[in-house]
């Protein structure tokens, strides 16, 4: 198996250590105004290590760490797991989105088994998240789900929607729950 190994960029000069990363989960760079928290907070050592020339700020939402597009706010989930990748890679509902597309969603073994079930009769039982926040989830993957369903003669199918208030507004529920 081939080994893939990280290069350092040509400009990259070394720097006598210790060098330390840190990575500050859910404090976001903002607009610098009165709504933004970190900028109106007394931040006298961020401000310092802001200062110096080996900081940076890391995109941590939408394409940047794999989402579907750069409106799909990020969370502490997508952005542990791009961090350490050294790429971007399709992650939560972009993922999805691509298994859909190419139809490998429905080519493993377990849609296959849940095919037969519901064949013989069984209804087929859907449970997720119900919204368009398009990180964990989007609504449209469900409609794919039933589509397909449809397409392979699933009779019966139940579907037990969870709600989500932090990818979307927190009373918005029936605004998902009414066309389906």
């Amino acid at each position: 198996m081939k080994q893939d190994r990280l290069l350092p960029l040509r400009a990259y000069k070394n720097v006598k250590g210790p060098v330390v990363t840190v990575i500050m989960d859910g404090v976001g760079i903002g607009r610098g105004d009165e709504s933004d928290g970190v900028a109106m907070a007394y931040t006298p050592i961020l401000e310092r290590l802001k200062s110096q020339s080996l900081y940076t700020s890391l995109k941590a939402h939408g394409k940047a760490v794999g989402l579907p597009s750069d409106d799909d706010m990020g969370n502490s989930e997508v952005g542990h797991n791009a961090l350490g990748a050294g790429r971007v890679f399709s992650q939560g509902a972009k993922l999805v989105n691509e298994a859909i597309a190419s139809g490998s969603i429905y080519q493993g073994p377990a849609w296959k088994a849940i095919e037969k079930r519901c064949k013989a009769g069984a209804p087929l039982h859907l449970i997720g998240l119900v919204s368009d926040g398009n990180v964990h989830s989007h609504v449209d993957h469900l409609y794919a789900l039933l589509e397909h369903a449809s397409g392979c003669s699933i009779r019966s199918i139940r579907i037990h929607g969870l709600i989500d208030g932090r990818d979307v507004g927190p009373k918005s529920a029936l605004d998902y729950f009414l066309p389906l």
